[in-house]
């Protein structure tokens, strides 16, 4: 399981869009940690990103700040970055939500989107929404 400071290292590559699923549990991360993350997670191709767990409001909150913060340093390369929050939700829900809602903007073609689902410490997490994904498929 990645820590969250490594996330994008599991999704990097050369990919078209990516719409994430990020579940982790944040109560216990600082801010920086968070902000460091996000950084470094927007310099790939995401569309939109859908943060699931303890404390993920301020996940969202601190990636949404990151997002206007290079927009207003690199206005040549805006980023339109979607992004949710589901902290009053069961994993199941959340899931689905990421299926069947988390559509990119910022392509004419969902053919070439990646949804990447990724998990930080909590392989029981991953494990569900596996199963979850290898149910709908």
């Amino acid at each position: 399981m990645p820590s969250l400071g490594s996330v994008h290292s599991e999704i990097s590559g050369d990919r078209t869009s990516i719409v994430l699923f990020l579940m982790v549990d944040a109560s216990g991360l600082s801010s920086g940690e968070v902000a460091a993350a996000a950084l470094k997670l927007i310099t790939l191709n995401l569309d939109y990103v859908c943060v699931w767990g303890p404390d993920c409001e301020r996940v969202h909150d601190l990636i949404d700040e990151v997002i206007v913060k290079w927009d207003l340093d690199h206005e040549e390369e805006l980023k339109f970055i979607m992004t949710t929050w589901h902290d009053d939700e069961p994993l199941n829900e959340a899931t689905w939500f990421f299926l069947n809602c988390a559509w990119p903007q910022n392509t004419s073609t969902p053919s070439k989107t990646d949804w990447i689902a990724v998990s930080v410490k909590h392989p029981e997490w991953a494990a569900e929404v596996q199963s979850i994904i290898q149910i709908t498929e």
